[in-house]
């Protein structure tokens, strides 16, 4: 599942599906389209139909962050 942001900040939860997962990267199959966002972080702090502030990411600025991670 992943939650949905839509235009107004409201999040809904979405079940998806997973084709291939790399570490960090999970392709996704069905569920959610190209031109949707979803909530990446807090997810523990939200649920259904909470109305949220976010701050947009784009693929190429997420998967640089990538870089930076290390094992622990």
């Amino acid at each position: 599942y992943v939650y949905v942001v839509d235009s107004n900040g409201v999040v809904a939860a979405r079940q998806i599906t997973i084709s291939l997962e790399m570490p960090h990267i999970y392709v996704v199959s069905s569920g959610i389209t190209s031109s949707e966002t979803i909530l990446a972080e807090g997810l523990g702090k939200v649920k259904n139909n909470d109305k949220i502030k976010s701050k947009f990411v784009g693929f190429n600025e997420e998967l640089a962050s990538l870089k930076n991670l290390h094992a622990e």
